[in-house]
């Protein structure tokens, strides 16, 4: 009888054992679930390709296969666009932004120009406005070229654009490259699909490395740009230096230079902000009144300048130089009713970097 009552309450406790186990089972597999369904809900990422071109964002798309899901996505308006893309777009609108969950993580712009001569400061403000927000930055161009039309030749690229993008991957710790659209023996673009090799390793590691600021290929191309300047500042030595438009002088000697249109108490401002630095870099440009209402390509040369010459920090203040743009053909009147500093406009960026702004009766403070 004894020996049956036992056998029956260790049936019993077996069988709540059990009952107990698998039910804590169930829960540990319950959470485990939860938590591996919130993993792979986490772990799908929203790529977008934004940009204003359907056949440059598909040429992107393309560079990778891990892109193939991307949806292309058109910039709108300023204003109109997701909160990320609106503050990248704050400056200029570039060719291509590609997003993940709406974040941007890579800023590309591709084009068929080489940056000399008079456009060497075009597109310049959407490779800084990029750097500012640590977002990288790939310009996907030729270097030398075939220029057509009457003054045909081969056109080559202006070793200061090398340098600003250094300068800025540098300051804003995210890589700022130009990768090299290859040309044949006479100068004209390649179109075969081959000149998509460099940039199509680069940007397929990008996303294959989760979308890393820094990968291995993207600081090669920023240390290949350092060689790639040095190189064409000894076969093109007029790449060296400064522009004849864009002058050093000893900040005391400038604003004396201005007295003549400079009230005392203006002149006692200057001297307590602008003073404050030793040296002034002058960018004088000869706009005329019937033309002034234009910012290319002298609002992107002027970030150039900047950060060649006087930027020693991420923000527009932190220089160790002074900036000024001059128009000594223009007064104040006419320039503020053509160019307003508007946000709305790409007006606004011509007052993004400079300290002051100097014009035929006058200087007017930008920052100090």
């Amino acid at each position: 009888m004894m020996q049956g009552l036992t056998v029956h309450m260790s049936v019993k406790l077996s069988v709540e054992s059990a009952i107990s186990v698998l039910t804590r089972s169930y829960a540990w597999l319950t959470r485990w679930r939860c938590l591996w369904r919130f993993f792979l809900r986490k772990s799908t990422k929203m790529l977008h390709v934004y940009g204003d071109n359907l056949t440059e964002a598909d040429w992107f798309i393309n560079l990778s296969p891990l892109l193939s899901g991307a949806t292309f996505v058109r910039i709108g308006p300023r204003g109109s666009n997701p909160p990320a893309i609106e503050e990248l777009v704050k400056y200029d609108r570039p060719d291509i932004v590609l997003t993940v969950d709406e974040q941007p993580v890579l800023v590309v712009e591709r084009t068929r120009e080489v940056p000399s001569g008079h456009n060497v400061g075009q597109r310049m403000a959407r490779a800084v406005r990029a750097a500012e927000l640590g977002v990288p930055f790939i310009k996907f161009l030729p270097f030398d070229a075939k220029k057509h039309g009457a003054h045909a030749g081969i056109c080559h690229l202006n070793a200061r654009v090398l340098e600003a993008f250094e300068r800025m991957s540098i300051l804003h710790n995210t890589p700022v490259v130009a990768v090299n659209w290859e040309c044949d023996a006479n100068g004209e673009l390649v179109c075969n699909g081959r000149e998509d090799d460099l940039i199509r390793q680069v940007v397929h590691e990008h996303v294959q490395l989760g979308f890393s600021k820094h990968t291995p290929l993207l600081d090669a191309q920023a240390r290949a740009n350092v060689v790639e300047r040095a190189r064409r500042i000894v076969a093109y030595p007029r790449y060296a230096g400064m522009p004849g438009s864009v002058c050093k002088f000893s900040t005391a000697s400038w604003l004396s230079s201005r007295a003549g249109v400079l009230s005392a108490l203006e002149m006692n401002h200057l001297q307590a902000t602008l003073g404050l630095r030793n040296e002034t870099w002058v960018y004088t440009i000869g706009m005329r009144p019937a033309s002034c209402k234009r910012q290319d390509p002298y609002t992107g040369a002027q970030f150039l300048y900047d950060y060649i010459a006087c930027r020693n920090g991420p923000l527009p203040e932190d220089k160790v130089a002074n900036l000024v743009l001059h128009f000594p053909h223009l007064d104040r009147r006419t320039w503020y009713a053509r160019n307003p500093n508007n946000p709305l406009t790409k007006s606004s960026n011509w007052y993004l970097t400079a300290n002051a702004l100097s014009f035929a009766d006058g200087v007017d403070l930008l920052r100090s």
